[in-house]
């Protein structure tokens, strides 16, 4: 995504909305523990032929969600992408008189030759992938499955450079449910992910019955309708959505607007905005490319000094953005913490308090009468502690 920014010291308000997490649409699916233990502990002596492995799959299930769930499963659990094929663009070639004793007659009607190879080799790029799941699925009495071929946001895709989504490049499945709806599967990328030259096989739950508010941040399909988005999406907006990253789409990363005080030194750059999220680490989750319209001199931008007890009250300071002030300028100070955290809070000198608004909020106003250094101090008790440090100037 691209944000121009054109204050000297900005406020970037980025809405993520386009890949929203969507909550409500995943807490409508299935407990899938049962299927996907039936589908990872098949027996070998199952899997020989094609006929046997659908029959051992979804023999046990009624409906198309259970059916396609458990297809979607041991595919991620027994596929892998051909990377050294998509690298080189030299694909494998299905060759009757190799490969056609593996089949029946009947598997050889219901099936196409890259599905059928993909089975064999048990690895295949995402045609592989969707075709399979469609043939099997078609085979386990699910008759509207489809391959949606479409433009996707592959490795090394960038929207500052030229690109023409009509050219596809990715292939992925929709099915119809019994009551007439549509949902989008991508087993190919449900598998893992390519870094580099090699594939991470990374099972991602997530992208059996996405949501498309979701699959839209990096799927684009040829026909718009399968989108499954009022009004479409336009192929300008697809390009400069962000595209959500296969880990945050697994931590579900919300959609809301994020506020990011930034300062931009040089203008006519194009800066990288990375997102980071974690529990245990922190791993890079969504990025921007920030165009830069106007510059500030870095040395007129500051940040106030952080005592100890800054953090530990958890104090988060929403105004003013610099640490550095001006004899005889009034300064509007809002100030949040954590509610009943924080108690009194006083600027020194000359001693001046800070209205608590409550829930943790505190307002004022604060003008310097002299240069030096001014303290913000604080506290839940009768014992106040520094938390911030200001330059006058």
């Amino acid at each position: 995504m691209v944000e121009s920014v054109a204050q000297q010291l900005s406020t970037l308000s980025i809405s993520t909305g386009p890949f929203q997490s969507d909550g409500e649409h995943y807490k409508l699916l299935k407990n899938y523990e049962q299927i996907d233990a039936h589908a990872k502990s098949i027996p070998s002596s199952e899997t020989s032929t094609l006929t046997q492995l659908v029959t051992y799959l979804t023999k046990p299930f009624s409906s198309i969600e259970e059916k396609a769930r458990s297809i979607f499963v041991w595919i991620c659990e027994n596929v892998v992408y051909d990377a050294e094929s998509f690298l080189s663009n030299q694909h494998a070639v299905y060759v009757p008189s190799e490969h056609d004793k593996f089949f029946s007659e009947d598997e050889k009607k219901m099936y196409c030759p890259t599905s059928r190879l993909t089975f064999i080799q048990k690895k295949g790029v995402c045609s592989g992938y969707a075709r399979l799941f469609k043939n099997m699925c078609i085979q386990s009495g699910i008759q509207k499955v489809s391959c949606v071929v479409g433009f996707a946001k592959l490795v090394g895709f960038n929207p500052l450079n030229p690109v023409d989504i009509k050219e596809s490049n990715h292939e992925w499945n929709a099915v119809e449910l019994e009551d007439g709806s549509l949902r989008l599967i991508d087993a190919c990328w449900g598998a893992g992910v390519l870094g580099g030259s090699s594939f991470q096989k990374i099972f991602t739950s997530r992208y059996f019955f996405m949501s498309p508010n979701e699959m839209i941040a990096s799927h684009y399909p040829e026909d718009p309708k399968l989108q499954l988005i009022s009004p479409p999406v336009s192929p300008d907006d697809f390009v400069n959505r962000v595209r959500i990253k296969l880990k945050a789409a697994s931590a579900r990363v919300d959609g809301h607007n994020i506020i990011i005080s930034v300062c931009v030194p040089q203008p006519g750059v194009i800066y990288q905005l990375s997102i980071f999220a974690g529990v245990r680490k922190c791993e890079e989750m969504l990025t921007y490319f920030v165009r830069v319209e106007g510059g500030a001199n870095i040395e007129e931008v500051s940040y106030p000094s952080e005592y100890g007890s800054w953090k530990t009250y958890a104090g988060e300071l929403i105004s003013p953005k610099t640490g550095k002030m001006k004899v005889g300028t009034t300064y509007s100070f809002k100030i949040q913490f954590p509610a009943d955290k924080m108690v009194a809070m006083v600027m020194i000198p000359p001693s001046d308090q800070l209205v608590s608004k409550g829930n943790g909020l505190f307002e004022g106003e604060y003008t310097p009468t002299a240069p030096g250094k001014v303290n913000l101090v604080g506290g839940s008790g009768s014992r106040l502690e520094g938390l911030l440090a200001f330059d006058v100037v």
